[in-house]
């Protein structure tokens, strides 16, 4: 078993008291974590050389394939759990949106692992923000409000909600340009960083992993140039469903399963049961990601 070596909290405490910032010391999974502001940095240093995570995404209240892709994901040693959005179902059951949120995270949140979770364009903001208040849950981290997690490994960075009018629940996460300067101010940071977000960035890639239901690239070429700019090497989103299960570079090349890149972006596909671009349809889909200092790599999982 590794050992695990704690920064003195105390000391980080008496300095941020000295420079006037709002901060608490929380504990998840016997690792500390300083919460400063919306920075979130990892105290306690467990030697790992790799990250590893569990992606859900676009889950929409599915919560008996949450509950398999979890225990999948617990049983093969994750760090932490990655949820990129579209938690709920908003626009196409009439199960109240507070339970499907409140019966996902409570599964999702239950091994004690850290999940860090952003809304995506099926979110309100009354539901989501009264949900993530009353389960209180400490693992649960809200990166609306955190949109920084600096880990042992990497960095995580948060892109939450969706900027397409129209695609948006009334009330829900609409970002705006003022995002992409937020981006910009977050990426100042020299670990491997991932993009935690629900928006694609654009591909011109034939299938890439943006590619909708009538051909189309949905991604978003602002949020790609910035990528490009502010080196965040790693993207995780989704919204596309039927582009779902496959990563490529920054330059739009495939990169196919258990392939370590210097640049990945991933769509993981959706928890709940869609059909692929070609029509084939599948039951459900996740990911897992791993992550060293300068590489990643991904694996499918599969409800077949």
């Amino acid at each position: 078993m590794e050992k695990a070596v704690t920064i003195s909290a105390t000391i980080a405490m008496a300095i941020l008291i000295l420079l006037g910032c709002k901060q608490q010391v929380i504990t998840i999974n016997g690792l500390d974590y300083q919460q400063q502001d919306t920075i979130l940095t990892q105290l306690t240093k467990t030697n790992k050389s790799f990250s590893l995570f569990g992606i859900l995404s676009d889950i929409h209240g599915n919560i008996n394939n949450t509950a398999y892709f979890v225990q999948y994901f617990v049983d093969k040693g994750v760090d932490g759990f990655l949820l990129s959005g579209d938690i709920v179902d908003h626009f196409r059951n009439d199960v109240p949106d507070e339970k499907e949120l409140t019966d996902v995270l409570t599964v999702v949140s239950e091994p004690g692992l850290p999940v860090f979770i952003i809304p995506g364009n099926h979110e309100t903001k009354d539901v989501y923000n009264n949900v993530l208040g009353k389960l209180k849950r400490k693992n649960i981290i809200d990166m609306t409000k955190i949109r920084r997690a600096d880990l042992e490994q990497v960095v995580i960075i948060s892109l939450p909600g969706y900027n397409v009018p129209g695609f948006v629940a009334d009330g829900g996460f609409l970002f705006g340009d003022e995002e992409w300067q937020m981006l910009r101010n977050l990426a100042d940071v020299r670990k491997k960083k991932i993009l935690l977000s629900h928006q694609l960035p654009k591909s011109t890639r034939r299938n890439g992993i943006d590619i909708a239901f009538g051909g189309k690239h949905a991604g978003d070429g602002i949020l790609k140039r910035i990528m490009e700019e502010e080196k965040i090497d790693i993207a995780v989103g989704s919204h596309i469903h039927e582009s779902g299960g496959q990563a490529e570079t920054r330059n739009d090349i495939f990169v196919p399963q258990n392939t370590y890149s210097e640049t990945l972006y991933l769509n993981p596909g959706s928890v709940t049961s869609w059909r692929f671009i070609n029509q084939t349809k599948y039951k459900g889909l996740a990911a897992v990601l791993s992550v060293n200092e300068t590489h990643a790599a991904y694996k499918v999982v599969a409800i077949v």
